[in-house]
């Protein structure tokens, strides 16, 4: 059988146009939402993604670009059961941003099935990043870290 696997096409800050932030609600502080989605949003059209442990805690008023997920989305099979979420697993990224800092099966697989050029994460276990910052110590420091990095990728031309 055929392996799949990922080709890993760093972008750089000038040349990324895409992005999605993950975010698993009920663990990431929302400061670093706030900051993460301002930055970004600054450079991709952003889509954010939020897992929640129940439909109880989707908000009644979305912000456009912005997709809620929970254990129930998902069938037995792994298969998403909006379209909604389908269409967005079914885009290609430039970036993937995964904020997340505890494992957890359901939302771990479901990113891994992200199509994204460069990965970036917290190296946490379960993650799987071609980026990792394990030492974060802010939102802030993060985001300072991850905007250099990506200006300092060289590229090139084709």
């Amino acid at each position: 059988p055929a392996k799949s696997r990922q080709v890993v096409g760093f972008v750089n800050w000038e040349t990324a146009k895409t992005g999605v932030l993950l975010v698993a609600k009920e663990d990431v502080a929302p400061e670093y939402v706030a900051c993460f989605t301002e930055f970004l949003r600054g450079r991709v059209t952003l889509d954010v993604v939020y897992y929640v442990a129940s439909a109880k805690r989707i908000p009644r008023e979305k912000g456009e670009r912005e997709h809620y997920l929970t254990p129930k989305s998902v069938a037995f099979s792994g298969r998403l059961k909006e379209e909604e979420l389908r269409n967005v697993w079914g885009k290609s990224y430039d970036l993937l941003v995964d904020l997340s800092e505890k494992p957890n099966g359901i939302y771990d697989y479901l990113a891994g099935q992200m199509k994204a050029k460069c990965r970036i994460g917290r190296g946490r276990e379960g993650g799987r990043y071609d980026i990792e910052f394990a030492d974060v110590r802010s939102a802030e420091d993060w985001r300072e870290q991850l905007e250099y990095l990506l200006k300092e990728i060289k590229t090139e031309s084709k």
